[in-house]
């Protein structure tokens, strides 16, 4: 008697041709997904650094006699000052007394601690509606 062994070897080509369409796509939503999460955390790291900012105005303002604040000159730009705001300061890292956003917009405002830490205006708003810091109208405190 004589038995014969039916026995694949291998793929055929058109489960390759699906296994390769699957990978394909499934990378294109990964990389996708890549970008739109990067601008989320350019975002969050120039919320940061205005939130940091803050925080130093605050601090000089409360170690010295005079008022420190930032104001925010256009949409795309900010300055520390002391004082009046003719005064500018240049914030520490910084080559100039101008920072500049590259992702980030904010609504043109200004805010200015006292000696004790208090701020005259309690939010920093963001467009498009990002974030909006808020700032504790007694103690200044910025989460």
């Amino acid at each position: 008697m004589q038995t014969t062994i039916n026995s694949k070897q291998g793929f055929t080509l058109i489960e390759i041709i699906a296994v390769l369409l699957i990978l394909s796509v499934m990378t294109a939503v990964a990389i996708s997904n890549m970008g739109s999460s990067t601008d989320a955390v350019k975002l969050q790291a120039e919320a940061d650094m205005i939130k940091s900012h803050l925080r130093y105005a605050q601090s000089r303002a409360m170690n010295s006699d005079s008022n420190w604040g930032i104001r925010f000159v256009t949409t795309k730009t900010y300055q520390l000052f002391k004082g009046t705001s003719a005064t500018l300061k240049t914030l520490p890292g910084e080559n100039s007394t101008t920072v500049t956003l590259s992702t980030l917009q904010v609504t043109p405002a200004t805010v200015t601690f006292n000696n004790l830490g208090s701020p005259d205006t309690t939010t920093v708003s963001t467009t498009p509606g990002a974030y909006t810091i808020t700032l504790n109208a007694n103690t200044g405190f910025i989460p």
